[in-house]
Formats: structure tokens, sequence, C-alpha cells
């Protein structure tokens, strides 16, 4: 681990966020780079608008962010950026080891709750794992790793150990989701194999059913857990992301949540590709 991002409001610093991805910066020993977003909109512009304090507030947030870093002895680096928040971000992945985000994060003047709309896009269009910051931030005490067989989860599940092999005494538990119910002992011998050489405790349980609501149904049992959400693609987090289902999105992100969304980077990457050769 080398390069930690922290997407920030220029306008409104999230806290609980810059003390977890200091928290990952101290554990890791790696510099952490405060992006500061600020969307600046036709309503946004000029006196009219009620905001003259601009660059008050950044200059503000900005100190404060140093300070943080400096009294944890981090090295810091700060980004100022304007524009669309979700392009500048994707921009930034591209070249960073784990994005740390709020989910409350919004550039939305209407209050929206635990998961803002803008979280969700920065899920699914990031060039890098996600992490999520809780609004309490303590040392995870065990790591709850999601696998339905597929290649995706398996490369969430590489992607955190590599990223944090600082957690390798943490209890691991691996929860197996498919539709029957029943426990794939192939899977389970080569996860056991893989996971072992990177942790010293393992479990395993089988959920039975939807990879998504199935599993957060559980989360009320899990306190002060690390989630890496490896078994959810595309549908399975779009299902999560709806209205219905807040009530387990608040359980959840209670707790820090990992993705390492794949999907979302090759569509943008071919979309890059056909911009490329149109061009030409």
């Amino acid at each position: 681990m080398r390069k930690i991002l922290l997407a920030i409001d220029s306008r409104q610093a999230s806290w609980p966020a810059l003390d977890f991805a200091c928290y990952l910066g101290k554990l890791t020993r790696s510099p952490v780079t405060g992006i500061f977003l600020h969307h600046l909109t036709d309503r946004d512009a000029g006196p009219a608008s009620g905001i003259t304090d601009d660059g008050y507030l950044t200059d503000h947030n900005v100190r404060q962010f140093t300070d943080a870093c400096c009294r944890r002895e981090l090295a810091v680096c700060i980004h100022r950026d304007k524009g669309d928040p979700a392009a500048t971000l994707f921009t930034e992945t591209k070249a960073a080891d784990v994005l740390v985000v709020d989910p409350e994060l919004s550039f939305n003047k209407r209050i929206e709750g635990s998961l803002t709309t803008f979280a969700k896009d920065v899920i699914r269009n990031t060039a890098c794992p996600v992490m999520i910051a809780p609004q309490r931030q303590s040392p995870p005490k065990e790591i709850i790793f999601t696998s339905n067989g597929t290649a995706t989860s398996m490369l969430s599940i590489k992607q955190l150990t590599y990223l944090f092999p600082e957690w390798h005494a943490i209890p691991v538990r691996v929860i197996q989701v498919n539709k029957n119910g029943t426990p794939d002992y192939e899977e389970q011998y080569h996860l056991n194999e893989w996971l072992s050489r990177h942790y010293q405790q393992l479990t395993f349980e089988t959920v039975k059913g939807d990879a998504g609501m199935r599993f957060f149904e559980q989360l009320s049992g899990y306190t002060d857990s690390l989630l890496v959400l490896g078994a959810f693609g595309r549908t399975a987090l779009s299902r999560l992301f709806k209205r219905s289902h807040a009530k387990q999105l608040m359980a959840a992100l209670r707790q820090p949540v990992f993705i390492a969304y794949y999907e979302a980077i090759e569509e943008k990457t071919i979309e890059e590709n056909e911009s490329l050769f149109a061009t030409v």
C-alpha cells in the first residue's frame, strides 16, 4: 500500500472519514492524499448564491486535514479539484491503491440519508477498491469475506489481503452464498489453502439464497467487523441501493465496507477506448 485517497467535500469535510483514512495510513505507513472536491454549478456562481467564502472554507478544511495527518505523523498530499466530482474521482483512482469515502458525501442540497446518490455513483464508477468509512472509527476485530465462487469475489478477497497484510492476525469469516445453502467443499478447500497462507484464524459459513439481502439480514449479529462485498455484482448492488433496503444498508454502514467493483472499470475502459478510436 502506497497511496490512500480520501474524498472530501471542500466546503464541508467529514471527520469520521478522515479519522478512518488516517487509521489506514498509520496501519500501512502510507501517505494520505486528500481529494478536495468542489462542484461549481451555475447557481453557485456569483454573489446571488450566498456562497462567497468557498475559498476560505476550502483553506480551512485543508488546514484541518493537514494538521490531523501531521499529528499522526503521516505524510500528506493535497489535490484541489473542480468540475464534476465523480469524473474527477475516477481519474484520480486510476493511480491509487484504495479510495476512502464517507457514505454521506453529497453535492446535493437535499438530505439523502446513509448512502447518498453520489456515494453510490462513486462505488459503481471507480478505478480502484473503495473503503466506505464507518461513522465510528475503531479497528476491525473480524474480517468477513463474501464468496459466491466467481472470479470477482476472489479478486476482492485478494485485493484486501494484498493491500492490508497488517491484518493477518485478525479472525476471518468466509460466507459462501449459493442457491441451495449447501457448502461448496471444493471451493472451501481452495479458499482455505490460499487464505491460510495469509491469515491465522479462518471459519466458513454458507448462506442460502439471495447474495444481497440474505447476507445483510445477518448483519445485526456482527460488530466491529470489516465487510468485504466480493460476491456482489452489478445486479445485487443495484438491488441493495434501493430505498426499500435502507434499514439493511444502515446496519452495514456502521462498519467499514470494502468493495472492489471491477465491472465498472471494464465498462469505463471500453467507453474510453471507443472514444479514442472514434477520434482516429
